[in-house]
């Protein structure tokens, strides 16, 4: 899958369809939302294609993938929380893979009233 960065705008659009960018860290704790057309959800219509992406990763990098309700706040503009996930995934991003995961949960800025999963892959070093 190719995965490019869209405009901000495109941004809000992809929230307003509670489909999230994944969230790259680089090893160096620099944090990249990969913004990429995400085609239409799961069984809308199994015959149309699906769009398919790819992006090359650094070595050490951190993928996160997670549902709304790790930042979804109604206080907030969703910009935001993600500039908070971003800066709360780089803050402890030298922790082993299972800590990192436990500190996204615990200090999350969502509201808590959704369900949130998180899934996030290391490639190797």
């Amino acid at each position: 899958m190719t995965l490019r960065p869209q405009s901000r705008n495109t941004a809000g659009h992809r929230w307003r369809q509670r489909i999230l960018p994944e969230l790259l860290i680089t090893p160096d704790r620099r944090a990249e939302y990969l913004y990429a057309e995400p085609g239409l959800p799961l069984n809308v219509d199994s015959g149309q294609p699906r769009p398919d992406h790819t992006r090359p990763l650094p070595l050490a990098a951190t993928v996160v993938f997670f549902t709304d309700g790790l930042v979804e706040n109604p206080d907030h503009p969703i910009d935001q929380s993600l500039n908070e996930l971003a800066e709360l995934a780089t803050t402890h991003a030298a922790l082993p893979l299972q800590d990192f995961v436990r500190a996204l949960a615990d200090h999350h800025s969502s509201d808590g009233h959704d369900d949130m999963a998180i899934l996030a892959l290391r490639t190797p070093s």
